[in-house]
């Protein structure tokens, strides 16, 4: 599967591979749950040959790999993960069933890289409290 297939998909949970570059990485978010939990997520760019597409990381997994040094550049495998509409824009949520795997490097064209850095919008990068 690459990014320019699965958006072409309805948005819902998924287990079929996708292989992609991350591309950029925001700083840790701290947010707090409905229950009054303190919790943290990353958002991130992934690109492939075919097209870009921002994630929201809930995953401790890969929130682990993240904090073990993994960076922009890095090539990943991910399945299990979930297709969201967010405004309009297809996003991946990667959750505690999400799986990630380090995988072989992936040739991406400068243009496409340049496209995916453009895309990104960085966040804020504060501490974000749950709003009923």
């Amino acid at each position: 599967m690459d990014i320019a297939k699965l958006k072409k998909l309805k948005p819902q949970p998924y287990r079929k591979n996708l292989r992609a570059v991350v591309v950029a990485i925001s700083d840790k978010i701290t947010y707090s749950n409905r229950a009054g939990i303190e919790k943290n997520m990353w958002i991130i760019a992934l690109c492939d040959q075919t097209s870009t597409i921002k994630c929201t990381v809930y995953s401790h997994e890969m929130v682990r790999k993240m904090e073990a040094g993994m960076e922009e550049g890095s090539c990943i495998l991910i399945s299990n993960y979930i297709l969201k509409d967010r405004n309009r824009e297809l996003q991946l949520v990667l959750t505690d069933n999400t799986k990630v795997y380090q995988s072989y490097p992936m040739e991406i064209d400068e243009a496409t890289k340049q496209s995916a850095k453009a895309f990104w919008r960085p966040i804020v990068r504060h501490s974000v409290r749950y709003q009923q």
